[in-house]
């Protein structure tokens, strides 16, 4: 995840960046748009961010990265908006921090894919990241707690 660099540590995600990058481009045309939803996938040999966004309550808009820091166009689609809350970007936690905290509590493992937002079950939630992995886990990025996302098997 990081690599040492002039005596620093710095995230090769860029992670924040990325997420700012397509969050202004969504904004610069639609300035309404609510964020709900910052999906960060391994594809092929790279992670790509895939961001969404409530429009109306029946109009999401999505964004993806083609490559590295590159987006395409925005798409609008025709959805009903239900069930997951936006919430405001940036959050009160980084991308490493959030993976600081879930190697301290043991879980380092390998992941696929990391989501962004809100929980589901829990009513209200904070934002969270969601690292799929085996286990998946999640990190509030308010109060910085680590959970696995089902019941551990003992």
């Amino acid at each position: 995840m990081e690599k040492l660099m002039k005596g620093k540590k710095v995230s090769i995600l860029n992670y924040e960046k990325r997420v700012k990058m397509g969050y202004d481009i969504v904004h610069k045309l639609y300035p309404d748009a609510k964020l709900y939803k910052a999906d960060l996938n391994w594809i092929k040999d790279r992670f790509l961010l895939t961001l969404k966004f409530s429009y109306t309550d029946e109009k999401t808009i999505s964004i993806n990265e083609t490559e590295f820091e590159k987006w395409n166009t925005p798409a609008m689609k025709d959805e009903l908006f239900f069930g997951i809350d936006y919430f405001n970007w940036p959050v009160k936690m980084t991308f490493d921090k959030a993976c600081e905290l879930r190697e301290r509590k043991g879980f380092g493992n390998a992941f696929t894919e990391v989501i962004l937002m809100k929980h589901f079950f829990e009513t209200p939630s904070n934002a969270c990241y969601f690292f799929n992995g085996n286990p998946s886990v999640y990190v509030d990025t308010v109060n910085g707690e680590v959970h696995p996302t089902y019941r551990l098997k003992k």
